[in-house]
C-alpha cells in the first residue's frame, strides 16, 4: 500500500469514529479481556488518547489559563488588608497625615477604569477557550498518530507475508537444484542466480520481521498496551462520505474550516489579543476606588488607643513611566499582526490538505480496484512463466 492510499484510509476511519472515541475517552479499558485479545482500530485510538503525553500538557495549559481567568474575576471582589504603621518623627505620619502609631483593616473596591478590568477578563476568557480547543486538537493528534501507527502494522505484516512467500517460492526451486543440474534442466549460471536471489529474498525477510517488530514497538509505546493488533481490518466503505461530486467537496471543505479546533484556538487567541489591545490603550486612563479604614490610632497627648474610620475616594492616573505604556501598546498591536497572519496561514494549509485529501477519497476506490486487477493479471503472467520455466520452454531469467 503506497504512502497516499495509507493516508486515505487514515483520513476515513478517523472522520467515521472521532467522535465516538472523543465520547469514550475518559472510560478505561480492559486491555486483557477473554473476548477481545487483539487490540481494535478503534481501542488502539482510544489507548493512544488516554496515554498520550501531549493530551496531558494541553490539559495542564487549558488549567493554567483557568487560573488565570479566575484572578482577573477575583479583582472584581473587594480587597481586605491588615496593616499596622508606627511614626517616628512627631511632624510627620506614615498613613493619612496622622503622627500617631495605627493597627486597623483597609478595604478597597473598583468602582470605574473605563474598562480596563472588563477588557483583562474577556481576553483571559478567550485564552481559556483557547486552551480547550487545543486540548481537542491534541485529541485528534493522537487519534491521527495511532491510527498511522496501526496502519503501518498491517502494512509491515503484509510485506513480512510478501517476503515470506518469496522466499518459500526460492526455497521450493533450491531444493530442487542439484537434481536440476544432474537432468541438465537448468545451467550452472541459473543456479547460481536461483542461489543468489534465494539469499537475497532471506534478507529481505529479516529486514521485514524487523520492521514489523520496529513498528510494533512504536504502537506499543504509544498506546501503552502490549496487545498485538488484530489481524483483520473492519473494511469501511467510502461511499459513507458521500463524495461522489464536487459538491460534496466544497462542503466538506466548509466543515473543515469550521470544525478545525485549530483555527478555533487562533481565532480565540485573535480576540483575546485584541482585548490586551483594547486595554492597553486605555491604561493610561484614571482608575477610581472606594476605600475604607477602620483603625485604633494611638494619640500621643493622651496616651491611648481610640477607634477612627475613613471612608473616601481614590484616584490614580499615570502621567509619565518613560513610555513603557506606548511600548506595551505596539506590542499589542504587533502581536494583533502576528494572530491574524497565523490565522491566514493556518487556514491555507488547512484548505490545501482538505483539497487534496478529498480528491484522493474520490479517486481511491477506483484506484484500487485498478491496482487490485494489475496485480491479479501479473500472478497469472508469473503463474504462467513459472509453469513454462518447470517445462523449460523458457529460461530461469524470463
Amino acid at each position: 500500500m503506497t504512502h497516499r492510499l495509507r493516508l486515505l484510509f487514515i483520513f476515513l476511519f478517523c472522520i467515521c469514529t472521532a467522535w465516538s472515541y472523543t465520547s469514550q475517552a475518559d472510560s478505561p479499558l480492559v486491555e486483557g479481556s477473554a473476548e477481545h485479545s487483539c487490540m481494535r482500530f478503534d481501542q488502539a485510538l482510544q489507548l493512544a488518547a488516554q496515554s498520550s503525553p501531549d493530551i496531558g500538557l494541553a490539559q495542564a495549559r487549558y488549567q493554567d489559563r483557568q487560573a488565570v481567568y479566575r484572578m482577573s474575576q477575583s479583582q472584581r471582589l473587594p480587597r481586605i488588608s491588615a496593616y499596622a504603621r508606627t511614626d517616628q518623627l512627631a511632624d510627620r505620619g506614615l498613613r493619612d497625615g496622622l503622627t500617631q502609631d495605627q493597627i486597623g483593616l483597609e478595604a478597597s473596591q473598583r468602582v470605574f477604569d473605563f474598562g480596563k478590568l472588563k477588557l483583562e477578563i474577556e481576553a483571559a476568557n478567550e485564552r481559556v477557550r483557547a486552551a480547550g480547543y487545543s486540548v481537542e486538537q491534541s485529541q485528534y493528534d493522537a487519534y491521527f498518530e495511532a491510527a498511522l501507527r496501526y496502519m503501518e502494522v498491517h502494512e509491515a505484516r503484509e510485506r513480512l507475508n510478501a517476503a515470506r512467500q518469496l522466499a518459500d517460492n526460492y526455497k521450493a526451486i533450491s531444493d530442487n537444484l542439484n537434481r536440476r543440474l544432474e537432468l541438465q534442466a537448468i545451467t550452472r549460471s541459473e543456479a547460481s542466480s536461483i542461489r543468489a536471489e534465494y539469499a537475497v529474498a532471506g534478507a529481505s525477510l529479516i529486514q521485514e520481521k524487523l520492521a514489523l517488530d520496529m513498528a510494533l514497538s512504536e504502537l506499543f509505546i504509544l498506546t501503552a498496551s502490549k496487545n498485538e493488533p488484530c489481524k483483520t481490518f473492519v473494511d469501511a466503505r467510502l461511499d459513507a462520505l458521500n463524495l461522489s461530486d464536487q459538491d460534496a467537496l466544497g462542503n466538506w471543505l466548509q466543515l473543515a474550516l469550521e470544525a478545525s479546533p485549530h483555527l478555533k484556538a487562533l481565532n480565540a487567541e485573535a480576540r483575546a489579543v485584541n482585548a490586551d489591545y483594547q486595554r492597553q490603550k486605555r491604561e493610561t486612563l484614571p482608575s477610581v476606588d472606594l476605600s475604607a479604614i477602620v483603625a485604633f490610632v494611638h494619640e500621643d497627648a493622651r496616651n491611648r488607643w481610640e477607634q477612627d474610620e475613613r471612608l473616601g475616594l481614590r484616584m490614580t492616573a499615570p502621567l509619565w513611566n518613560g513610555g513603557l505604556y506606548k511600548s506595551q501598546r505596539e506590542q499589542a498591536a504587533a502581536r494583533q499582526k502576528q494572530i491574524e497572519k497565523s490565522i491566514e496561514i493556518a487556514r491555507r494549509e488547512l484548505q490545501a490538505e482538505t483539497i487534496l485529501t478529498m480528491k484522493r477519497i474520490l479517486s481511491g476506490e477506483t484506484l484500487i480496484q485498478a491496482r487490485s486487477k494489475a496485480v491479479h493479471h501479473l500472478r497469472q503472467e508469473a503463474d504462467a512463466i513459472f509453469q513454462e520455466f518447470e517445462s523449460r520452454s523458457r529460461p530461469y531469467q524470463d
